[in-house]
């Protein structure tokens, strides 16, 4: 008999959840709480301005293979725009300095020796005193690990921990904070690019996920099930949750 399997919550990471097991043939059935799908990462039509706006900012980097990977199986990497090299502006609103931080697309870093390129008031010393996250274990946290303090930190390690991490660095994890650094800045430039949902987040992320799960047989979102219906329905059940 087919299997069928129950994702609960139709977030971003449930519907990738559901995506990949739709494509491998299993049955799929996804439960969400909201009257719509996409949690954190949707589009929706706001009354008064009388017009489709994204419920937040999100930026992927294209070194971000699992969210690319998702994309490409819904057939929606077409929605994404950025530009052709790793090039940031930057302003710092307490002084109003302006920068812009240009990250060379090999793996080499040569772009931490050049002045021009890198965050201004940081030495080649500092980003290489860095490379210690790499090798964190998992106990310590980001600045248990590292020094956080500096302009490195303040004007681009602590912002791209917190927006990655979604957690201050004086609590995060040492090791994920690793993770980031190999697969963005430790990849080169290639691995670095902005890239935006050019037409909104529904339209890129979440409507194509529908799309693709209906075309697979899943069954539809189901608004009934709620945290503690939850915890009552599944005892004895073996239950895997993604909110």
């Amino acid at each position: 008999m087919r299997r069928t399997v129950h994702v609960v919550g139709a977030g971003l990471a449930g519907l990738a959840a559901a995506v990949r097991l739709a494509a491998r043939g299993i049955a799929v059935v996804v439960h969400e709480a909201a009257g719509a799908a996409g949690g954190r990462c949707r589009s929706y039509h706001d009354p008064l301005l009388d017009m489709m706006i994204d419920n937040g900012n999100h930026l992927l980097l294209s070194g971000n293979r699992a969210a690319l990977s998702y994309l490409e199986v819904i057939g929606s990497t077409s929605g994404l725009a950025g530009p052709p090299a790793a090039d940031f502006a930057f302003m710092d609103l307490a002084s109003g300095e302006r920068w812009r931080l240009r990250i060379n697309s090999g793996r080499l870093p040569w772009w931490i020796f050049d002045h021009n390129r890198r965050v201004p008031g940081t030495t080649v010393a500092d980003y290489l005193s860095f490379a210690r996250l790499l090798y964190a274990p998992r106990e310590k946290t980001v600045c248990a690990a590292v020094e956080c303090a500096g302009p490195l930190y303040e004007r681009l390690a602590r912002p791209l921990w917190v927006a990655a991490l979604n957690t201050d660095p004086k609590e995060a994890s040492a090791a994920l904070a690793g993770a980031i650094l190999r697969e963005t800045l430790g990849a080169g430039g290639k691995a670095c690019r902005p890239l935006i949902a050019r037409d909104g987040l529904s339209p890129v992320f979440i409507d194509p996920a529908l799309r693709f799960l209906g075309q697979h047989c899943a069954r539809s979102l189901s608004p009934t099930i709620r945290s503690r219906s939850l915890i009552l329905a599944t005892i004895g059940w073996r239950a895997a949750t993604m909110m």
